[in-house]
């Protein structure tokens, strides 16, 4: 099991430097992947550190890390299929990066929950009165609970797209009906993975 620490970050920072050094300078998959792998990196060194400041920065810093982590996914995906290079070692990159981004959603959906909680008692503290917190199952699933296979699908879809609706979702994922697929995407809006924009029948999604 790998240890997420700055150490391992770096490595792998360094790591993914020296792999796409290998192409070509013009190749702007050069630059994109090296100023993503730069942006992530500073994100991780972040969250990692012991630092009670960062505490109610920690869901915003997760989601912006979230995102690079989901950029650079798609940015070796293309690699391993178009560069002149052994594909083995975009392959090592995304499975290492695919972990990053499960170690980034725990801390994230964990940031969340504790910002709640400091809400909920900055609020008892102002009134000075005990105010009970009822948290009903629904709530409960959606801060803590995993994603679905389904919600994971609609992330690895939304990454290799900068927005989509939810009829381009349904061809991909055609046995699921519209109304489970925004209930999925309502979920996710909620867990700060994506937001929402636009209104009526323009309303897209896009990853965080």
């Amino acid at each position: 099991m790998r240890i997420m620490n700055a150490d391992f970050f770096v490595r792998l920072i360094v790591a993914t430097h020296k792999v796409v050094n290998i192409l070509p300078r013009e190749d702007p998959l050069r630059a994109q992947v090296q100023d993503s792998s730069n942006k992530l990196l500073v994100s991780l060194i972040l969250l990692v550190q012991e630092n009670p400041a960062m505490s109610g920065q920690r869901p915003t810093v997760t989601a912006r890390a979230i995102r690079e982590t989901g950029k650079l996914v798609a940015y070796l995906n293309y690699a391993k299929r178009t560069a002149e290079i052994n594909p083995e070692n975009f392959i090592m990159l995304e499975r290492e990066y695919n972990r990053v981004g499960e170690f980034l959603r725990k801390i994230h959906e964990k940031s969340i929950v504790v910002n709640q909680e400091r809400v909920v008692l900055k609020q008892d503290i102002s009134t000075r009165q005990t105010v009970p917190v009822i948290k009903s199952k629904e709530n409960t699933s959606v801060s803590k609970g995993k994603l679905s296979f389904r919600q994971s699908r609609i992330l690895e879809l939304m990454r290799n797209k900068p927005k989509v609706q939810v009829w381009e979702l349904q061809k991909v994922l055609p046995e699921v009906t519209k109304r489970t697929l925004r209930r999925d995407l309502d979920d996710l809006l909620q867990r700060s993975f994506i937001i929402r924009q636009g209104e009526w029948n323009e309303i897209f999604y896009q990853i965080r």
